[in-house]
């Protein structure tokens, strides 16, 4: 004979509408597997309809313990728990009375600050009861009781206790930039751009209204998969404490976007720290990191009141520049040089619009499937005999897109020709410089610690220095260099000093790159046959091999310059020269699945090969 459940947990179950008779009666194979040979107690039931999906998992833990009647908060009935603040608890939950989700935040204040924050609140619920905003959530719902207060019911816990405050608010489904920032890192630029346009936009609302935010941070914007990013929490921690307690002991990230002037003055936050610390937000989706990374919150607090936040593009090369200037004009250390207003703000920024929408939810919906598993290179095939004049680099997320519009197609080539004409001209006049200056492709002039000046090319070669702690490799020599696999976490900086022109030399196996970002900036990317080439037109010493040994480079040629596994690629000054090849290589290769988004690659004029226009 199978137990029922106790007339506590059904009275509980039927009173809270957690579940019906038909639910418990169709639970009863589960708690007969569940209980086995032994008596099916409460606890038995509780898991069937966990495993059901009539309960959940914080629901249980309620319902087991010495108090279930908890569960129930004012007119609402908890889900689960979100998260906990430093004074108090934020829980989803639904209405009793109709089925709909809300976000109800438990506060406890101390006796002393009740009263007046209690006045806030009440005027921001009244203020904000009939706001309706996509890019903002404030309470909509306030009650209280009075440290005080008798609590009335005998046995029974009330709803809400001596000096406890409750908020209900709208539920915005989705996660928090946090949990996006950690699952995938930096945000492209123009995501970061539109989430800036939304995050503004509520900023505006809840100025108009005659209140701020007061607490912008990672963990207070929910982006939803809609392609819409709101800030929750608006005005409830001015309401609560407005003046910043430095001695508080609070999470490092919660320092993040604290304005300067507001650090150690008692000041109220206003609509520029508000501005202030939207600016740290954005900085730190393009950087994936904030701008001073800390664990001890009194340093952070300290760097952001003495130092002035860097040029984001030093964390973040593929910024654009307006982007950039917007973003310093917000994070100025000094709030006069700041937009005076939210409005002004928006208005430099632009509104939010529905293609803005649209790539960020393309963007979002990228979070919803596994991160995909990067097999290693893959060789490639040497292309066929075409007669080449140019190739154009357009690299998308890292990938070479290809102009499928004949009409465009027409046009790129047209166009191709004409930069490769220049950068033609302009490789040859570095070759004159080069022999005239002795700075030519032999090693020996390029390495004077040569004894004899005689070295072939193999030998000669300079290693590729490793990258810096910025990611920066700085090619201060003509070379030629070697090539070698080149490997990095964040963002790489491929890079050939002012009064130089280094050269990198490829054989039978192409410069192959990871990294997250690439930028390729003045430097030269020869294969070994053209660099014979080059040379033997010079008078040079790289001739001395013969003629066979010539030919095997020829059979071994690579099937790309350079084979790059990144997110975003950016060429500017560089040159792509394949002289003397029978099978001409291509200067970039990838073998990555196309992404959509427009903004993620720059490619400067350089990004011409001299051997003349190839369709990607």
């Amino acid at each position: 004979m199978l137990e029922p459940p106790s007339e506590q947990l059904q009275r509980i179950l039927a009173e809270y509408r957690l579940c019906t008779r038909g639910d418990l009666r169709r639970c009863r194979p589960r708690v007969r597997r569940l209980a086995h040979d032994l008596p099916a107690f409460d606890s038995v039931w509780i898991d069937a309809l966990v495993q059901a999906g009539r309960l959940t998992s914080f629901q249980a833990r309620v319902l087991e313990s010495a108090h279930p009647e908890s569960l129930r908060v004012g007119p609402c009935i908890l889900i689960d728990r979100l998260g906990r603040g430093r004074f108090g608890a934020t829980y989803l939950a639904r209405h009793i009375d109709r089925n709909e989700q809300c976000v109800l935040k438990r506060m406890r204040l101390s006796p002393d600050a009740f009263s007046v924050a209690a006045d806030r609140l009440t005027q921001l619920v009244t203020a904000c009861h009939a706001l309706n905003h996509p890019s903002l959530v404030a309470p909509h719902v306030c009650k209280q009781m009075a440290p005080d207060a008798v609590e009335k019911r005998s046995g029974r816990p009330a709803s809400l206790e001596p000096g406890e405050v409750i908020l209900i608010s709208r539920f915005v489904p989705g996660l928090t930039l946090k949990e996006l920032l950690i699952r995938r890192g930096r945000f492209p630029p123009d995501v970061v751009w539109e989430i800036g346009r939304q995050l503004l936009d509520g900023v505006v609302a809840v100025e108009e209204r005659g209140f701020v935010h007061g607490e912008i941070g990672l963990t207070n914007v929910r982006l939803s998969s809609r392609g819409v990013a709101t800030l929750v929490d608006a005005g409830v921690l001015p309401a609560v404490q407005p003046e910043l307690s430095i001695h508080e002991s609070v999470s490092p990230d919660r320092c993040d976007g604290i304005a300067p002037e507001r650090i150690g003055t008692g000041a109220p936050p206003t609509v520029l720290s508000d501005l202030y610390a939207l600016g740290c937000l954005l900085w730190t989706l393009l950087a994936g990191r904030p701008p001073f990374p800390s664990g001890d919150p009194l340093a952070k607090l300290a760097a952001h009141q003495t130092r002035p936040i860097p040029d984001i593009r030093e964390w973040s090369p593929m910024t654009p520049e307006p982007l950039a200037r917007l973003i310093t004009d917000l994070v100025a250390h000094d709030p006069a040089e700041r937009p005076q207003s939210a409005r002004e703000a928006r208005r430099l920024w632009g509104r939010p619009g529905r293609w803005g929408q649209h790539r960020v939810r393309r963007f979002r919906a990228q979070f919803d499937n596994g991160v995909p598993k990067v097999p290693p290179p893959a060789a490639h095939r040497t292309p066929g005999r075409w007669t080449v004049l140019a190739v154009m680099i357009f690299v998308l997320s890292g990938v070479v897109l290809s102009f499928v519009d004949q009409g465009a197609r027409a046009h790129l080539l047209k166009l191709a020709a004409e930069v490769s004409d220049r950068w033609h001209r302009r490789t040859s006049a570095l070759f004159a410089t080069s022999r005239s200056s002795g700075s030519s492709l032999d090693p020996a002039a390029a390495d004077p610690s040569s004894a004899d000046g005689r070295r072939e090319l193999d030998p000669g070669f300079l290693p590729l220095p490793p990258p810096n702690a910025e990611g920066i490799i700085l090619l201060d020599s003509n070379g030629p260099y070697k090539v070698a696999d080149i490997s990095s976490a964040g963002p790489l900086v491929l890079r050939g000093a002012d009064d130089r022109h280094p050269h990198v030399v490829i054989t039978d196996t192409p410069l192959r790159i990871w990294a997250e970002q690439v930028v390729l900036d003045n430097v030269i990317f020869v294969t070994q046959q053209a660099a014979l080439v080059s040379a033997g037109s010079a008078g040079g010493r790289l001739l001395s091999r013969t003629t066979g040994a010539k030919q095997s480079h020829v059979d071994r040629q690579p099937a790309a310059l350079l084979l790059i596994r990144s997110q975003s690629l950016a060429v500017e000054g560089c040159v792509f020269q394949t002289h003397g090849l029978i099978h001409s290589p291509r200067a970039v290769a990838s073998n990555e699945p196309p992404h959509e988004s427009p903004d993620a690659t720059s490619a400067g004029p350089g990004a011409a090969a001299t051997n003349g226009p190839r369709p990607a």
